[in-house]
């Protein structure tokens, strides 16, 4: 009885891998099963034709594999560039916001006796310029400073207010300050020089205010240098009238000079 049963069970297994709907169902599904009827039912029955079959369902796999290969790789890298984009929102919301500074309390009411108070307050209501850090991340000398802001004014039109507020101390005429301006995508550093408060705008590099070596290292925007004493800008005028000198007249000049 059992023998008999698996003989029908044999029956029904090769009378379906002989129907040819099963077969190419197979074939476009499930190519190596596809391939494995083709040679065990023999069909069909020409070798030849047999062997091309298996030739171009071999074929169709690989094809597949590789349509299924560059589409996994590009789902990764879809992936991986929002990330890096929710990354990058994530960190440009984070930067204006201000490091933390201690401040020794017994400066606060020598800043108010000489105006720098007012000052400080006008500069923070106006353009949100805070107390700059004194944090700066790879300064070997700690003289460096630095103001993070997300404004639309350029640092030079407040140039003259910030070196008074935060730069006229004994101890700070040295230190280098820079703000840098997440809005305009620029780097602003300012420097005191005999009485001359330098400005100097430089193109904004990312994520150089995390580092002391390429902070104001950017493409330079601008350059302007202002008398602290008199509150101007100074400018250099140039001979419109002045022209070209030739250089081997130039030469002989100077060998006149040297030889007299």
């Amino acid at each position: 009885m059992e023998s008999k049963l698996q003989n029908e069970t044999s029956e029904k297994k090769q009378s379906l891998i002989q129907k040819t709907w099963f077969l190419v169902l197979m074939c476009i599904l499930f190519p190596p099963i596809g391939i494995a009827i083709l040679w065990i039912a023999e069909r069909p029955s020409n070798i030849k034709v047999r062997a091309a079959l298996t030739g171009v369902l071999v074929l169709y796999m690989i094809i597949a594999i590789a349509v299924s290969g560059d589409s996994d790789n590009a789902v990764k890298k879809e992936e991986q560039v929002v990330t890096e984009e929710a990354q990058h929102e994530e960190s440009k919301l984070e930067e204006p916001k201000q490091e933390e500074s201690v401040q020794d309390p017994s400066e606060a009411p020598k800043a108010e006796e000489d105006g720098r108070g007012d000052l400080r307050k006008e500069l923070e209501e106006k353009y949100d310029v805070s107390e700059p850090s004194r944090f700066v991340r790879g300064d070997a000398t700690g003289n460096w400073r630095i103001v993070k802001v997300a404004n639309l004014t350029d640092p030079s039109d407040y140039a003259l207010e910030y070196a008074k507020a935060y730069m006229m101390d004994s101890e700070e005429t040295t230190n280098i300050h820079f703000i840098v301006n997440f809005s305009l995508k620029t780097t602003t550093r300012f420097r005191i020089i005999s009485g001359i408060l330098e400005v100097k705008t430089t193109e904004y590099v990312d994520k150089e205010e995390h580092d002391a070596k390429i902070i104001g290292e950017g493409e330079i925007l601008s350059k302007k240098n202002f008398d602290l004493e008199s509150g101007k800008e100074i400018t250099t005028d140039v001979d419109k009238n002045a022209g070209n000198v030739d250089s081997d007249k130039l030469v002989s000049k100077v060998k006149k000079v040297i030889k007299d």
